[in-house]
C-alpha cells in the first residue's frame, strides 16, 4: 500500500505509474507531499493533474479505516499555493526562457532544461583531471590538497546534486544513478531527506527546514536557535564549524540517529526504500572514505603523508558545507 498527502486529501498511489521515475515518487510517500508536488510541477496544467490524482482519491472512512496520519513533526503547512500575480509572472518568465531554448535547440521542451552537451563535457573533463591527480595525491605530493578537492567537488557535487532533483537526464535511471556521486559527503538515502524533501521544499522555514539545525551546539545562524556565549566566536572559527559541525551532523543523522528524526525536525522514515539499498548506501561511503583515507596512508605511512591528507579531507568538507549550508 502506497499513500500520498496533497493538499488535504489522502490518494493511494499504489498502482499509479509516475512518469517521472520510482524515485520521484517514493519521496511523498507516506508523508505530505504538497510542496513537493507543487515544486516539481510549475509548468503542468493544473485542471489536468487534478484529474489524474482525482481517481486515486481515498474517502474519510478508508482514510479513518487505514489509520492514516502524517509523520511526527511534520504537521502540515498553510502554505499558498494559489496564482498570485508574482508567481505567475515568474512563472511565465521561466517558462519562455526554456521554450526558446527547447525552440532554438531543436529539443523537446523536457530536455530543455536537463544537462546540456556543454556540461557533459565539462564535468567529464575534470573528472579525467581528478583520476590523473589522485595517484600524486597518494604519493603524498602536496599541490594535490588543493587541486583534488576542487575537482572532485566541481565534479561529483554537481552530479548528486543535479541528479537527486533528477535535471540530469530525461532517462530517471541516469538521474539515480549520479545520485550516489559523492558518498564521502553524504549518501544519497541522506541526501534526499535533507536536501529535497526538507530544504528546497521548506527553504528557510524554522522547524521543517533541515539545514537550519547542522551542528547547532557549534554554531547558530537563525533565531529558532537558543544562544549561548560560545557563539560570540562562530564569525571567527567558521571554517572549523563549518567542515566539521555540518558533516558530523551528517554522520550523527546516518549512524547514530534517531530512527525517525532528522536533525530532529523531519521523518527519516523512507516507505519506498528498501533495507538492502540503505545497506548498500552506507558500504559505498565506507569504501570511498577507505580509498580516499586508508589507500593513502598504507603507501605513504609518514608524518608528511598523514597531514597532507588531513588537509585534502578537511579542504574537501569545508568546500562542500560552504555551500550546502545556507543561511537564511
Amino acid at each position: 500500500m502506497s499513500t500520498i498527502y496533497l493538499h488535504g486529501k489522502w490518494y493511494d498511489v499504489t498502482t499509479f505509474d509516475h512518469p517521472g521515475g520510482e524515485v520521484a515518487m517514493s519521496l511523498g510517500l507516506g508523508r505530505d507531499a504538497t510542496a513537493l508536488f507543487e515544486l516539481h510541477h510549475p509548468f503542468a496544467q493544473k485542471e489536468n493533474l487534478k484529474k489524474i490524482v482525482d481517481k486515486y482519491e481515498l474517502s474519510q472512512d478508508e482514510v479513518d479505516k487505514r489509520c492514516l496520519k502524517l509523520p511526527p513533526l511534520e504537521e502540515e503547512i498553510e502554505f499558498v499555493w494559489t496564482n498570485s500575480a508574482f508567481r505567475e509572472e515568474m512563472k511565465s518568465t521561466v517558462k519562455k526562457y526554456f521554450e526558446g531554448v527547447s525552440k532554438a535547440k531543436g529539443i523537446p521542451f523536457r530536455d530543455s532544461y536537463k544537462a546540456t552537451w556543454e556540461h557533459v563535457f565539462i564535468i567529464t573533463a575534470m573528472s579525467l583531471a581528478a583520476l590523473w591527480t589522485f595517484p600524486a595525491y597518494v604519493r603524498g605530493e602536496f599541490w594535490t590538497f588543493l587541486m583534488l578537492p576542487f575537482l572532485v567537488w566541481m565534479t561529483t557535487a554537481s552530479l548528486t546534486h543535479d541528479g537527486s532533483h533528477f535535471c540530469l537526464s530525461s532517462n530517471m535511471n541516469i538521474n539515480q544513478f549520479f545520485t550516489h556521486s559523492a558518498p564521502w559527503i553524504a549518501s544519497s538515502y541522506s541526501w534526499f531527506f535533507q536536501h529535497v524533501i526538507g530544504h528546497h521544499a521548506h527553504t528557510n522555514i524554522p522547524g521543517r527546514d533541515p539545514d537550519l539545525y547542522h551542528g547547532p551546539t557549534f554554531w547558530r545562524y537563525q533565531p529558532d536557535s537558543t544562544w549561548i556565549p560560545f557563539f560570540s566566536y562562530q564569525n571567527k572559527i567558521w571554517p572549523l564549524i563549518f567542515s566539521l559541525g555540518t558533516m558530523f551532523t551528517a554522520f550523527l543523522n546516518e549512524l547514530w540517529m534517531n530512527p525517525i528524526h532528522y536533525n530532529g525536525i523531519m521523518s527519516l522514515e523512507w516507505k519506498g526504500f528498501r533495507n538492502s539499498e540503505y545497506k548498500m548506501h552506507h558500504a559505498i561511503r565506507f569504501v570511498s572514505l577507505l580509498c580516499i583515507v586508508g589507500a593513502p596512508l598504507l603507501y605513504l605511512m609518514s608524518l608528511r603523508g598523514f597531514f597532507c591528507r588531513a588537509h585534502v579531507v578537511l579542504l574537501i568538507l569545508l568546500i562542500h558545507d560552504v555551500h550546502a549550508s545556507e543561511p537564511p
